[in-house]
Formats: structure tokens, C-alpha cells, sequence
């Protein structure tokens, strides 16, 4: 398979490849994440940030539709986000449902005592403006999925500020 200098191609450039080039494709991406060496934090600290969840934020946390989780499967799911204290609640509540996360989240606009807090609850964090930092971090974020881990992702990829109205369709 001929790569284009980049690792991960666009999703318009995959769709038209011929079969047996998607599948090549899709093993050596996995073939890249699998040679990974994934490096996570001691679980005693992510059960340390969902206890302090709770002094940092002003509301309830009701779950619902916990049974629909996979139970032997890891999964990745995608929340609305509307800052950075998100991820404080993103740990409570999947520790409450005995799951441990892997966010996907961004460098940009965190100092340094949250990116350090970040990487302490095994975010990924990425640069969105430099590709390599989004194609690397991407990598690792598929690494640890494949290594066990469920993922998490912030959809809209921005500060949702309404409580209830996506920011996109």
C-alpha cells in the first residue's frame, strides 16, 4: 500500500480505495497502534480525580441506561462537552459505573496545572493546529482502546455553553 506521508488519510480518500487497499490500509493503522507503548496512570489517581468530581461542581449527576453498557467489551463514547471541568465529571460518572475512560482531549487553551491533571486521569492530549500532534495523539488514543480501555470522546470537538441544544447537527 502506498502511503501518502501520513499515516491516517482522509475519510473521502479511504471510501474510494479498492477493497483490498481499505483493508491494508485499516491493518497497518492497527498494526501502528498495537506497537504502541501504552503508558497509563496508576489507577489510584483516576479514583482520587472522581472523588474530587463532586466538591468542583455545582449540580446533580443522574445515570441513566447504565445496563445498555457492554460488560466484557471496551467501547468508546462520545459526550457533549462545555469545558474543561468536564473532564472532572467524565471520570465520576464512569467510575461510578465501573468503567475506566480514555479521553481524547485538546492541548490548546489548558495550563500547565490542567494538562498535568489531564495526563495524571490518562487523557490524550493533541495540539488541534499541528496534524502530527492530532495523527500521533490519535494513534495513542487507538492504542489504548485496543489495549482494553474504553475511549471518550467530545464530539462536537468545542465548549457546548447551552445545557440542552447542540452546538452542530
Amino acid at each position: 500500500m502506498m502511503m501518502t506521508g501520513r499515516r491516517i488519510r482522509p475519510f473521502k480518500e479511504i471510501e474510494n480505495l479498492p477493497h483490498e487497499e481499505k483493508e491494508s490500509y485499516y491493518l497497518s493503522l492497527r498494526k501502528a497502534c498495537l506497537s504502541r507503548k501504552n503508558v497509563f496512570a496508576p489507577p489510584i489517581l483516576e479514583w482520587l480525580i472522581s472523588k474530587l468530581s463532586p466538591l468542583l461542581r455545582g449540580f446533580e449527576i443522574e445515570i441513566r441506561g447504565e445496563e445498555n453498557l457492554p460488560s466484557n467489551k471496551t467501547a468508546v463514547f462520545i459526550c457533549n462537552h462545555s469545558n474543561s471541568h468536564d473532564f472532572f465529571v467524565t471520570k465520576e460518572v464512569f467510575s461510578r459505573v465501573g468503567r475506566s475512560v480514555v479521553p481524547l482531549g485538546a492541548w490548546d487553551g489548558l495550563n500547565w496545572l490542567s494538562r498535568t491533571l489531564f495526563r495524571m486521569g490518562n487523557v490524550v492530549l493533541i495540539k488541534r493546529d499541528d496534524s502530527k500532534s492530532k495523527e500521533s495523539g490519535l494513534i495513542d488514543f487507538c492504542s489504548k482502546i485496543l489495549a482494553g480501555k474504553d475511549g471518550l470522546i467530545f464530539g462536537e470537538a468545542t465548549w457546548n455553553l447551552h445545557p440542552v441544544v447542540p452546538m452542530q447537527k
